[in-house]
């Protein structure tokens, strides 16, 4: 354990800051305001939500949350023609009813603290990531840069962005190793959480590519990566009689592949605007980092991200997309590379992401969208 603390004082203290901080400011934010009904998109009704207070654990869980909650609680179900919870992948609602049938805690306090041990995970396996490649400094930097991004409140929710995020970083660190076993099991647990987990087999099979050259038995291990929605989509076959509820389900919430959604750019209000603005403006830094880390970075990096944010681009709305870059962790070693070379821009960087992550914060504890 003390040896632990020597190798990674730095990742803890900057982890414990950043939850001591963004937590009292969550809670200080959600008791001080008394705002009205959202106007950010028209399809905004709150009434099909439970309500929720604001003590510590409720402002964690807005939105998604309670989904992952009914999931773990209740099982699958859903009823036709409704926003049911057959979209939502397994792992994280199982984890947190493991944790609750373990421990006996409620489902909330399960799912916070599943996110937060995840998170705390995901950063020690990030900082181990990039001393494979970099300097302790652009290490730091870059565990700074992912914890004060705009939305990064999401990964101390009640959400599966963090616990992806670790899984996702593993299979890189693994892959790296050369550890194709370990990196295509993980690849397995990372499509069990997000549809777009499955796409880690693509940069994993043009790492093994770069290593080995050829084809090998290898390569089986990474085709774990793929087996996620196959499983969880032959399970709503076997529940439900429907293999591609899926995509059905997604379509009611206003998710058609291929298919411009018109009702998420109505610009009728000035939250409209705004919201869509951020969206637009996180969507194209994203585009163009993408290129930059083709280049400076990692080519199997960007295929990553590019494959990533592809999926939800081919929905035809920009919806959740500030939330969906969140786990993109290549950028945030693009940012500190950068910043080592201009302390300029790391200025500009810091300020502008933790006044976004402000307001963000804001939108989320008090029920208002926020990706």
């Amino acid at each position: 354990m003390k040896n632990f603390w020597q190798k990674y004082k730095k990742i803890i203290i900057l982890f414990l800051i950043w939850f001591i901080v963004i937590n009292v400011f969550a809670v200080l934010t959600a008791n001080r305001f008394n705002f009205e009904k959202d106007t950010a998109y028209t399809w905004i009704d709150v009434q099909w939500l439970p309500q929720s207070s604001n003590t510590f654990l409720d402002l964690h869980a807005r939105w998604d949350s309670w989904f992952y909650i009914d999931i773990a609680e209740n099982g699958y179900s859903c009823p036709s023609e409704t926003l049911c919870n057959s979209v939502f992948f397994p792992l994280y609602p199982f984890l947190i009813k493991v944790l609750n049938f373990v421990f006996k805690i409620n489902y909330y306090l399960s799912g916070f603290l599943i996110s937060n041990l995840a998170l705390f995970g995901a950063l020690i396996v990030f900082y181990k990531l990039l001393l494979l490649k970099y300097s302790p400094q652009i290490a730091q930097r870059a565990v700074w840069f992912l914890l004060i991004f705009p939305t990064s409140f999401f990964f101390t929710a009640v959400y599966a962005e963090s616990l992806f995020l670790f899984l996702s970083l593993l299979c890189f660190y693994f892959t790296f190793k050369q550890k194709w076993k370990m990196a295509g099991l993980i690849g397995l647990l990372a499509s069990l959480t997000r549809i777009t987990g499955f796409l880690l087999f693509i940069p994993m099979l043009w790492e093994f590519f770069k290593k080995e050259k050829k084809l090998s038995f290898q390569t089986i291990w990474l085709g774990l990566t793929l087996l996620g929605p196959i499983a969880f989509f032959t399970y709503h076959w076997k529940k439900f009689g429907d293999f591609f509820l899926f995509f059905k389900v997604e379509k009611l919430w206003g998710r058609s592949l291929f298919q411009f959604n018109w009702d998420h750019f109505e610009f009728l209000t000035n939250p409209a605007i705004v919201n869509s603005f951020l969206d637009l403006f996180i969507l194209i830094v994203f585009l163009i980092s993408i290129i930059f880390v083709w280049k400076k970075i990692n080519k199997s990096y960007a295929v990553y991200m590019a494959l990533t944010l592809a999926v939800p681009l081919s929905t035809g709305t920009l919806m959740s997309v500030n939330r969906y870059v969140l786990v993109l962790f290549p950028f945030y070693i693009l940012m500190a590379v950068w910043s080592e070379k201009h302390p300029q821009f790391e200025k500009a960087y810091t300020l502008i992401s933790i006044l976004l992550l402000a307001l963000y914060t804001t939108l989320f504890v008090n029920n208002y969208w926020a990706g």
